[in-house]
């Protein structure tokens, strides 16, 4: 599952940036003030709402925009 999000920070600060780098399933796209958009790949849609109520209880962090969410169809296998 790939979503794209726009975090809002509560200011200019690196602390909030700095705990979601750490996280691989984050890719961050370029800063612009107080705003930092995000790419998220997770597995399924339970881990990916489990990130983003991780990123919405960070304490600089505002609120966050879901401006995109991508469901992958589950593949079969033939045999």
């Amino acid at each position: 599952m790939i979503s794209s999000l726009l975090v809002h920070l509560k200011n200019n600060t690196e602390n909030a940036v700095a705990s979601i780098r750490a996280r691989p399933e984050f890719e961050l796209g370029p800063r612009q003030d107080c705003l930092l958009p995000l790419v998220l790949e997770t597995a399924d849609s339970y881990a990916s709402r489990a990130l983003f109520r991780w990123l919405n209880e960070l304490p600089d962090v505002a609120f966050v925009d879901v401006t995109y969410v991508h469901f992958e169809e589950p593949t079969s296998v033939s045999e």
